[in-house]
């Protein structure tokens, strides 16, 4: 389904239709324009207010890097307001910088993704990607701004490394006319700052500082083999916390000045195979920064280490996409693919033609064949302790409530009807109590001692047949009494 929208710069009506869609998300659907390929339109499915005031800002003060013009475009900032036609006209969505053949990040820092995706994508790449993205947050920075939820579903990553930011319009806002503060609605845990964690941060006017936080760990997964920082074995007792509640208590797993409750994973790559100048980032960023949020490295602070650990890479003799910082003895990359029972991070231009990079890893079977998981012989133990509980009942009282059924109330209503009539209704009285609370009573027995059980007339169920029985032929009497004596 077509409909126009004006472009508030020209005037002009753009035709957007429902197949040129690029994208859909939970506030807003992202189309193509048809004739211009540069640019892509975001319009909101409610449009508001509040975002409207806040939509104008950002056009009016875009920061450098974000013109689709430039050879590279580090965020897709809001360059044009997109107005509705109707008789009450007001803003829907806005034009920005369309992103084509790019990928989200995680499919670069995931190991997995990216050898399927992107064998070729090696460490030194995965640095400049680190720079890339450094870059942009300092673009963000330098014009500001504050990203307020930087994470791995906002930025995509082309094949050379260059790096774009997107939703730009959930950014915190600030009118440098004087005007109010356009806080971010928005945030993710794993990459929100500790000192945020405590708070209702729709709510909360974040910093440059908790930016810096979510940085460094989009470093981390990016150099650390897709684990985050806070991931790892926990050493305390009880369930091991979830990941915000570790970044919440500062639980580094490589921190120095303090024993952490965290382990490092067992398989992860090791945090010793990063430059020196690195490791020393990520513990400011952590574990300082824990205590003193502006103490965590900037942007600019990365991008100036990580083109230093770029240019002092060494490579491998044996497969040139293994590049490593020259202060290891050995190439971590063939240790590394040794550990993994020969899937290589950095497959070899010969490995990836061969398309040996898609073979699965040999598993070893550690398990004997005919072992029991513990949790199956935890069921069966319970199976075999679910004893059925005895009826409430003395045989005495079976056998009272089974001559009843069986032998007095027949006589009973066959005295009533025909010698005594007055002692009828009585008898009727007496004879529907006993037979409807045997009928409702039986079930119930039934299942508490097991139906096959009653129905096979073993031990503790003979009683509940004689009943069974006793409501049948005893009811069948009464009736056969009651057409002979009134038919």
């Amino acid at each position: 389904m077509a409909f126009q929208l004006k472009r508030e710069s020209t005037g002009e009506r753009l035709v957007l239709d429902e197949g040129n869609t690029l994208g859909t998300g939970g506030e807003a659907t992202v189309y193509s324009l048809p004739d211009d390929r540069s640019l892509a339109a975001k319009v909101y499915l409610k449009p508001s207010e509040d975002r409207a005031r806040k939509l104008v800002v950002m056009a009016a003060n875009p920061p450098a890097g974000a013109s689709p013009h430039t050879a590279d475009v580090d965020i897709a900032w809001p360059l044009g307001l997109l107005w509705t036609t109707g008789r009450e006209s007001r803003i829907a969505g806005f034009l920005m910088p369309r992103i084509d053949d790019m990928a989200p990040i995680i499919d670069v820092y995931s190991p997995y993704a990216r050898l399927m995706s992107r064998p070729w994508f090696d460490y030194r790449l995965l640095l400049r990607t680190s720079i890339n993205l450094a870059r942009a947050v300092e673009t963000a920075h330098l014009g500001g701004y504050v990203i307020g939820d930087l994470n791995h579903s906002n930025i995509f990553v082309a094949a050379d490394a260059r790096v774009t930011l997107i939703d730009a319009d959930s950014f915190q806002v600030r009118d440098p006319n004087g005007g109010d503060a356009f806080l971010c609605p928005v945030y993710t845990p794993e990459f929100t700052a500790p000192e945020l964690h405590h708070l209702g941060l729709i709510k909360t006017e974040r910093s440059l500082w908790q930016d810096n936080f979510g940085l460094g760990v989009l470093v981390f997964l990016l150099l650390m083999g897709g684990v985050h920082p806070f991931a790892g074995v926990h050493l305390g007792k009880g369930e091991p916390p979830p990941l915000f509640s570790r970044i919440a208590s500062g639980d580094f797993p490589y921190s120095r000045n303090k024993r952490p409750m965290i382990a490092p994973p067992p398989i992860s790559v090791p945090f010793e195979t990063l430059d020196p100048e690195l490791q020393e980032l990520f513990r400011r960023c952590f574990e300082d920064g824990h205590q003193e949020p502006e103490s965590r490295p900037t942007a600019s602070d990365w991008q100036d280490a990580l083109r230093r650990a770029e240019q002092d890479l060494a490579v491998c003799e044996t497969n040139s996409q293994h590049q490593y910082s020259h202060h290891q003895p050995v190439c971590p990359w063939c240790t590394r693919t040794q550990q993994l029972g020969g899937r290589d991070p950095f497959p070899s231009t010969e490995a990836v033609a061969n398309g040996r990079h898609h073979r699965p890893i040999p598993v070893r079977r550690t398990l004997a064949l005919d072992r029991v998981p513990t949790w199956r012989l935890q069921e069966q133990r319970m199976r075999r302790a679910r004893v059925r509980t005895g009826i409430n009942f003395k045989t005495w009282h079976w056998a009272v409530l089974v001559i009843m059924l069986w032998v007095v109330l027949p006589a009973l209503w066959a005295l009533s009807s025909f010698y005594v009539q007055p002692l009828l209704k009585f008898t009727g009285l007496l004879a529907a109590l006993f037979y409807g609370m045997t009928a409702a009573m039986l079930p119930v027995a039934a299942g508490m001692v097991g139906w096959r059980r009653a129905a096979a007339v073993s031990r503790g169920a003979i009683w509940i047949t004689a009943s069974a029985l006793g409501l049948m032929v005893g009811g069948g009497l009464i009736a056969f009494i009651s057409v002979l004596a009134f038919y």
